[in-house]
């Protein structure tokens, strides 16, 4: 079974199936680049939006784990490896790599 994509059509432009594989390529490109950002981004949002008052009186709130960018990648790094950074990759790619195909053709 061979798989063939003609480079354009006949009037030069690219063709539907040609912008569908060249949008989910770049976009699996972009997200596999960028996903440690969102990694990051995410345990320090959450982290932060346990801060206030413990929810158990008398118990002291622990002191947060991360407190910049660098030393969170460098912790994830150092607890979890560099599978950490990505860890979700691949539901993420499920989910945007399809809808940003789909997007561009339209």
């Amino acid at each position: 079974m061979s798989f063939h994509l003609e480079l354009h059509t006949e009037d030069g432009e690219l063709s539907n199936s040609q912008i569908l594989v060249c949008s989910a390529v770049a976009k699996t490109v972009a997200s596999i680049t960028t996903y440690p950002h969102e990694v990051i981004r995410t345990r320090l949002q959450i982290q932060k939006s346990f801060k206030g008052p413990s929810p158990i009186p008398g118990i002291p709130q622990p002191r947060p784990q991360y407190t910049g960018i660098l030393q969170t990648a460098a912790l994830i790094t150092q607890e979890e490896a560099w599978r950490g950074l990505y860890k979700g990759l691949s539901i993420n790619l499920i989910r945007t790599v399809p809808n940003s195909a789909v997007t561009l053709l339209t």
